[in-house]
Parts: C-alpha cells; sequence; structure tokens
C-alpha cells in the first residue's frame, strides 16, 4: 500500500511540475508577443529585415522634432527565443531557455505578415496592418514522446504609422 501511494504522489508531482513549466513557458511567449506588437502599435516606423534563422521586425519611434528616439529590432533564435537588439526578452520565465533545464524550447517559426488584408480597397488600411506569428516547440530529453507545439496569432494595426500615411486613397 505504501508503495503504491509513493508512486500515486510520485506521478502526481511529476505531472504537477510538468504543467506548471508548461505554463510558465507559454506565459513568457505570450508576453514576448504582446510586447512586440504593442511596439509595432504605437511605432513610426516597421520594417521586416533579414536575418540568419527568422526575419527581423525594427521598430522606431520618432519625436516631434523628426529625429528617431527610439529603434529596436526584435528577431529570434531557435534556441535562444525572442531577442531584443540581440538579447533575450527578461520576461518572467526566460530562464527556461537555458540549454541545461528539463525542457528544450525551440523556435519553429517566427513571421511578421504585412498586407495581410485582401479584402480592402484602402491602400492605407493594407500598409498598416500585420499578422504576427511564433510557433514553439517544446520537448523534453527525459521522455522521447513528449512533444507540445504552442503556436502564438497577433493580429496587429499600426496606429501611429497608420496616423502619418499619406497613401492614395484619402
Amino acid at each position: 500500500v505504501f508503495w503504491g501511494i509513493m508512486t500515486l504522489y510520485l506521478n502526481i508531482t511529476k505531472i504537477h511540475t510538468q504543467d506548471q513549466i508548461i505554463e510558465e513557458i507559454q506565459f513568457n511567449l505570450s508576453m514576448a508577443m504582446d510586447q512586440i506588437s504593442d511596439s509595432i502599435k504605437i511605432a513610426d516606423s516597421i520594417a521586416i529585415v533579414p536575418t540568419t534563422q527568422f526575419d527581423g521586425i525594427r521598430v522606431m519611434r520618432i519625436d516631434q522634432s523628426g529625429l528617431v528616439s527610439s529603434n529596436h529590432t526584435y528577431t529570434c533564435e531557435r534556441e535562444r527565443g525572442i531577442m531584443l537588439d540581440n538579447n533575450p526578452l527578461k520576461l518572467p520565465g526566460y530562464h527556461l531557455f537555458d540549454e541545461d533545464g528539463p525542457y528544450y524550447v525551440e523556435i519553429d517559426d517566427f513571421e511578421l505578415d504585412d498586407n495581410v488584408i485582401t479584402n480592402s480597397s484602402s491602400n492605407r488600411l493594407k500598409n498598416n496592418y500585420y499578422n504576427l506569428t511564433a510557433t514553439f516547440l517544446l520537448s523534453t530529453p527525459y521522455d522521447e514522446n513528449f512533444e507540445r507545439t504552442f503556436t502564438f496569432e497577433r493580429e496587429i494595426f499600426a496606429l501611429n504609422k497608420f496616423s502619418q500615411d499619406k497613401s492614395d486613397d484619402e
């Protein structure tokens, strides 16, 4: 009886710990996507820039005097996660991307699509609407059957850029 109870306790503890880590990873990735989305919403300039693994996203803010007040680039590396200016985003759970953790988090897809609206005749609207997608794979070296895929998507309207856009549909 004791052995059975201990085995049950260990299984419950293992599953609870696994669920807690998965939740923390999801929270980290969701917060990263939200931070990127917020940066795009308030950016005056948005550019998709090529990098070695996935395209990066450069966002710039311009002050009232016309000078660049902030210039940041979000990139992504398969094993290191989402980066801001080549540094890991220091969001809760970022340490789970370390190599010595119990889980491997690998980024499978990271892209920002522009001109995603196809059913509008407004170029102004098309030029300022984006779709951000990131897919993450979670696995563990301790169980070769364990693999989870998480996909996060954000539809983003670049409000600042839209307000400055002087395209042909006005």
